[in-house]
């Protein structure tokens, strides 16, 4: 955790007294959210404790990959307006995010993949020889 705000740390987090990233911040209110239907409350640094540790990890490791399609302000106001998600990995949360109105400065899918597009051949480098053709050359 950062101590001062900063483009990659804008979040003050709630429970560990510092500036988290977009992604933490996602998984907390994740983990709030599951905390909240389990009936518990989240302490501070829950991600250090036993029972939160892998939940959270798990949590921010999709957070991750949702934020490189995504638009964080449309992820995180979804999150905290539906506080049934308690996993990002549910699969009506696209429906939610392409549902939600807000406009931002991505568009909702950063990347279209043309799945169309034949796969590049590799590119191998014409001054290295292979151990075959070193050996073919000293027979001749």
């Amino acid at each position: 955790m950062a101590k001062k705000r900063s483009d990659k740390t804008p979040y003050k987090s709630k429970y560990g007294g510092g500036f988290i990233s977009s992604a933490q911040y996602i998984s907390e209110l994740v983990c709030e959210n599951r905390a909240h239907r389990n009936g518990q409350q989240l302490v501070a640094r829950f991600w250090n404790t036993k029972k939160w540790k892998n939940i959270f990890r798990y949590q921010l490791i999709l957070a991750h990959g949702l934020l490189k399609i995504y638009a964080h302000n449309k992820l995180t106001s979804v999150i905290r307006e539906t506080p049934s998600i308690i996993s990002l990995r549910t699969p009506i949360l696209d429906d939610l995010i392409q549902k939600h109105k807000i406009i931002s400065n991505n568009p909702s899918p950063i990347k279209n993949i043309d799945t169309k597009q034949k796969p590049k051949k590799p590119f191998i480098s014409k001054k290295k020889k292979n151990l075959w053709s070193i050996l073919d050359g000293e027979k001749k």
